[in-house]
């Protein structure tokens, strides 16, 4: 129930941060100031996203999130947060530095796993490995649609272009990289790799 800090240059362990119980995944504030952990426990009222100060490792915050918290992703602007939770199907909205949870987001699909953010912060994506899918999420207008993937697909991470176009998706399930349109909101083409990308 620990994050390590690491220094890259010296590929050595600097800190060894508590956290709360089981840790899931970390990210850090665009402007450096903070890093985030989602952490589970048994309930679901217990589930969190957890904030420290980068510089002294200090916790700052715990906000409560939907239940089994899979992914964090920062606004470009750092002003906010958007945590996907796998078992409520839903994206929690945390303001930053307040560090409240202003929002929740009902998604269309099933189990989301992954989060990006187009460039722009308008756009949120999140792959839904329960339901061969993925959610695009208008910020501005607060609206949720969804794209399809083949048959069996089992998408689990994300990645957006820097130009905010394109989206790219792995499968572990059809073991394939999906090319979205996120515009358009269509599949563009499918290409198969190793096995679980």
């Amino acid at each position: 129930n620990t994050v390590s800090v690491l220094d890259p240059a010296a590929r050595t362990i600097v800190a060894t941060v508590p956290t709360g119980s089981r840790p899931r995944h970390v990210n850090v504030d665009p402007q450096g100031r903070f890093f985030y952990v989602t952490v589970l426990f048994t309930n679901e009222s217990d589930d969190l996203l957890q904030v420290f100060d980068v510089t002294t490792n200090a916790m700052l915050a715990s906000v409560v999130v939907g239940h089994d918290p899979a992914y964090i992703v920062p606004s470009p602007s750092g002003t906010r947060l958007y945590v996907a939770s796998k078992a409520a199907n839903t994206v929690s909205v945390v303001a930053v530095p307040e560090f409240k949870r202003i929002e929740t987001i009902k998604l269309m699909g099933k189990g989301p796993q992954g989060l990006a953010i187009t460039p722009d912060g308008k756009t949120l994506l999140t792959p839904n490995s329960r339901s061969s899918d993925v959610s695009v999420v208008d910020l501005e207008r607060g609206s949720v649609a969804l794209i399809k993937l083949p048959p069996g697909a089992k998408p689990m991470a994300i990645g957006v272009n820097q130009n905010g176009q394109l989206a790219y998706v792995t499968d572990v399930g059809l073991n394939q990289v999906h090319k979205i349109d996120i515009a358009g909101k269509v599949l563009l083409a499918s290409l198969s790799v190793g096995g679980r990308p």
